[in-house]
């Protein structure tokens, strides 16, 4: 049945076997790309349970040893990278173009890897919690249908969030926070940063808070610039700490906001 045609698309320099053709024009597709009513193990005719594509999935990904490229992958259901992420390998992991069909999540980990998001689709929750992030993160151009959690994390590099959507209830409670950008982003329910700590610079840009929008008890020890952001709902900032001052320029508030 040849190669998968969105690994020859996606170049992926280990092109995965097909495991099931799409009727309407003969493309073949591989477990990883497959939709995930027609996914199946390679030699099966039955179709696979999620607890067997995430098991071929760590096994192809411990296969990696400086890049993973996950472009295009469609996940079936609810999973784990916390054991994945906890093993040493692989210093840069790419989703691109994914879907994810469950929950998504990284649990009390130490993450030293490299990181990006761009344009995936995550139809179940996503957490990462209690994980300490020593590498780049970054969300581009991503839709989270559900509840979005990154809460009482530590990092100590860059993290960049551009363009997403946010349109359930957003938490990044008691994080602590190195270098951040969050650009163009709308946040569609209620927005919570309460208790998080910024040690360097802070920007926003752009975004608007369509819920209600919560930063009590932040500490911002950088700068913080509010650039273009529009506030559609209650904000509060009280006892909230500003050590280096902040800047809020052309920013919208329509509602109460409490300092």
């Amino acid at each position: 049945m040849g190669t998968c045609c969105m690994c020859e698309k996606y170049e992926w320099p280990d092109p995965q076997k097909v495991v099931w053709e799409d009727p309407a024009d003969g493309k073949g597709y591989c477990i990883f790309h497959a939709p995930s009513k027609e996914k199946r193990l390679p030699g099966k005719d039955n179709k696979c349970t999620v607890d067997e594509f995430n098991t071929l999935l760590a096994q192809h990904m411990v296969t990696k040893k400086d890049f993973i490229d996950l472009n295009g992958v469609e996940f079936p259901g609810d999973i784990d990278f916390s054991k994945f992420f906890a093993q040493d390998y692989a210093c840069c992991v790419l989703f691109k173009n994914n879907v994810f069909n469950g929950k998504f999540l990284i649990y009390g980990v130490k993450l030293n890897k490299t990181i990006d998001f761009y344009k995936c689709i995550f139809s179940g929750d996503f957490s990462i919690s209690l994980v300490d992030i020593s590498k780049e993160l970054d969300f581009s151009e991503c839709v989270f249908e559900s509840i979005f959690e990154f809460d009482a994390n530590s990092t100590s590099n860059a993290i960049s969030i551009t363009n997403c959507d946010f349109n359930k209830k957003v938490s990044f409670s008691e994080t602590k926070f190195h270098n951040v950008e969050i650009i163009g982003c709308k946040f569609y329910s209620e927005a919570n940063f309460s208790y998080a700590t910024f040690d360097d610079n802070v920007l926003f840009n752009l975004d608007i808070f369509y819920g209600k929008a919560m930063f009590r008890e932040v500490t911002w020890q950088g700068l913080v610039e509010w650039i273009g952001v529009e506030f559609c709902a209650r904000s509060e900032f009280s006892e909230a700490l500003f050590c280096n001052g902040g800047m809020f320029s052309t920013v919208i508030f329509n509602d109460r906001a409490d300092y």
